[in-house]
Formats: structure tokens, sequence, C-alpha cells
């Protein structure tokens, strides 16, 4: 009798035991997933060793090398340059499994030693991919360069954003001028990922303010007195925006990843409202376009959703592990088609 009651005493002390720790992970989980729970400056990420965890759409983790540089699986090669928003800097899953990380293991599966360098980072737009060029091409000497983009990165309201790292100015004759909010000087030219000097952009307070919000979804900002968010002539902006990026990359190969919107209604994934984009990018011919829908929706028919989190709505907001798959192999068979005709 004795026997059998210290076995049910540690019965219950077991039980207990699992009892108390599944509640530990579980509010653990709950806390990530509602608060970001690690967010380095910026500082920290540009001198880089630093994590980042993510727990407010899906679920992230971060570790930055120098220069804000997101990690990917290798080292070593040539340079391959990715540029992006919020979609490309992947905050909602682990850096592993982005769409930068995806394509370069196929890449060296496929027998290229290829280094993906990501440098995205959210609510980013055309202005900032052009006033980081001189020091991409400086510092890394890309074989070739990835921009994932969307019309609104080139005609929204974010381009004239004075508060962001790199904005548009436009006089009464629509002629654009680059600027930038910091006068010192934003790139080395050393290839070096413990390099300390190196550093992409200088944000305000209410910069980070804006970026936050416009990765909600929300658009705070305010068009600076003068610029209208949508100009009348959006060929000819479109026309000089291109322009200034070839004058930056040179004759780089650049492969321009289009991301595709959602439509509720019919529940497909469409480029319709991107094709303006494509009648500049079609002009070069080192310039290449990856579309999107086409694979997005192929995988809806198969059941696999592409956008969305467990958190979130449905086929809302960013990639989600999925979507970056596709992405990234997509990417990998374009960069792997570009590099064997040169």
């Amino acid at each position: 009798m004795r026997n059998k009651t210290q076995r049910l005493s540690l019965l219950m002390y077991i039980l207990k035991a699992i009892g108390w720790t599944v509640l530990f992970l579980f509010l653990t989980e709950a806390f990530v997933r509602l608060f970001i729970v690690s967010s380095p400056s910026l500082t920290g990420k540009s001198e880089g060793g630093v994590v980042e965890i993510y727990g407010l759409e899906g679920y992230g983790i971060i570790y930055y090398r120098a220069n804000m540089e997101i990690a990917t699986p290798y080292t070593g090669g040539e340079n391959i340059v990715v540029l992006g928003d919020s979609f490309t800097q992947a905050r909602h899953i682990p850096f592993w499994k982005n769409y930068s990380s995806i394509a370069e293991r196929e890449l060296r599966s496929s027998g290229y030693k290829i280094d993906v360098r990501n440098f995205g980072y959210m609510a980013s737009a055309i202005p900032y991919y052009i006033g980081l060029g001189p020091g991409i091409m400086a510092t890394y000497h890309p074989t070739l360069v990835v921009i994932q983009v969307t019309y609104d990165d080139c005609i929204g309201t974010r381009i004239f954003n004075k508060t962001a790292p790199f904005f548009f100015n436009r006089s009464s004759d629509g002629n654009i001028t680059l600027k930038h909010s910091d006068t010192s000087e934003l790139f080395v030219k050393s290839d070096s990922r413990k390099n300390r000097g190196f550093s992409f952009l200088t944000f305000s307070s209410s910069s980070i303010l804006n970026l936050i919000a416009i990765q909600k979804g929300q658009d705070p900002t305010n068009t600076p007195t003068g610029q209208t968010a949508l100009p009348e002539n959006i060929p000819g902006l479109l026309k000089q925006e291109f322009s200034k990026l070839r004058s930056v990359y040179g004759n780089t190969q650049i492969v321009f990843i289009i991301r595709p919107e959602f439509n509720k209604s019919t529940s497909r994934f469409y480029i319709e409202n991107q094709k303006i984009l494509s009648k500049n990018i079609e002009i070069y011919p080192e310039w290449h376009i990856m579309y999107l829908d086409t694979p997005f929706n192929t995988a809806l028919q198969q059941g696999v959703m592409p956008t969305g989190f467990g958190n979130t709505k449905p086929l809302s907001g960013h990639w989600n592990i999925n979507g970056q798959k596709i992405v990234g192999e997509y990417l990998a068979e374009k960069i792997s088609e570009i590099l064997n005709t040169q």
C-alpha cells in the first residue's frame, strides 16, 4: 500500500512538472508571437553580429552580418546582391528559409559557387536602391543584382518621403533629383564582413515609426509640400527612375522580382497593375523580369498558400515559408539561366 502511494505521488509530481513546463512554453510562445522580444539597434545591425526575433506576423529570426546584411547559408564565391523591402528582409520566418537563402542553396547544389548577399529592408523603395548603388558596386562588385519591386515602390508616396534614407525631390518641370537624409559618407570600398565603417543609412526616430507603420500596411507619410503622391506624368517619372538606376548599376545583369497582388474576389494573384513597370525594364537587354503570379496561383490550386501565417488572416500580408520557397527556387532557375548565357 505504501509503495502504491509513493508511485501515485511520483506520478502526480511528474504530471505537474510536465504541466508547468507546457504552460511555460505556451506563455513563452504567446509572448514571442505578440511582441518583438529582440530588436537590435540600427547601429547593431550595421555593425553585424546581432539577432532579431520577430513575432507580430509569423515567427522569424534574423542574424545580421556587417552592413545590415542578412545572413545566408554560404559565404565566398561570386556575389549576387539582393535588394527589396520587407518581403525580402523576411522578418516573419527564420532567415535560413527566406528566398535569398533558398536560391543560394539551389545554386550551390547546381554547382555554382555563389554568395547571395541579402540587403532587404522594410519599406524600401526605388530611391533606396538607387542610393545604395554606388556603395553596392564599389564594395561587393556583384555579378548580378536582384531587385524585388512593385509599382508602388516607384510611384507611391514613399519615393518623396524626406524622412527616408533616400528620396526624390521633384522640380516644377517634373525632373527628379535623388536626395539622402544624412550628409555623412555612407559607403566604403572594403568587402569585409567584419567591416565597421560601412553604413547604408542613418534613420531618424520619425523614419523608424514610418517604416513600422508602413510594414503594418499603413501609410503615415504626408507627401512633402509641393509634391504629389501620384504624378500626372507617371511614364515620364518611371523613365527617369530607371534611367538613374541604369546609370548606377551600368551593364550589370539585374533580375526584377515583380511582386503580385492578391484579388480576394477571384482568389487569384495578378500582375496587371505591375505591367506599367515592364515597359521601362524591357528597354535594357541586361535586365530581366520575374513574374510570380503563375507559380503562386499554381500553388493555390495545389492547396498551398504562399502568404499568410498562423497568427494572421489566410492569404494576407507577407510571403510565408511556402511563398519564400517558391520565389527562391524560381529565382535560382532564373539566375542559372542568365549565368549560362554569359
